[in-house]
């Protein structure tokens, strides 16, 4: 079975446009948790490094859920995208509309 049948990828062209939303997503979801981080200060990173990255972790999880969509959008795949998450959230136990 060939990789893009199975995540259900129709053409190369939208191949593409999925690769780029995540690049795009990845690197604006790092750039932002690390602005949002900053404002625990300094402090916090050099006090309690454990804390400071768990944090950090969780706030890179979170935003790039919601950027994900975001950047979907004017690129068109924001229906791809959609059923990812709800497929990611069944697999994890969530209740999504529909299921």
């Amino acid at each position: 079975m060939s990789i893009l049948k199975k995540l259900q990828i129709t053409s190369f062209r939208q191949f593409c446009l999925i690769n780029l939303v995540f690049a795009i997503t990845g690197s604006l979801a790092v750039f932002i948790s690390g602005y949002l981080t900053g404002f625990l200060g300094t402090n916090l990173r050099l006090d309690l490094p454990a804390l400071y990255w768990s944090l950090r972790v969780v706030g890179i999880f979170v935003v790039y859920q919601v950027i994900l969509l975001a950047v979907a959008l004017p690129f068109g795949q924001f229906h791809y995208f959609i059923n990812v998450q709800k497929k990611m959230l069944r697999r994890f136990k969530f209740k999504t509309p529909g299921h």
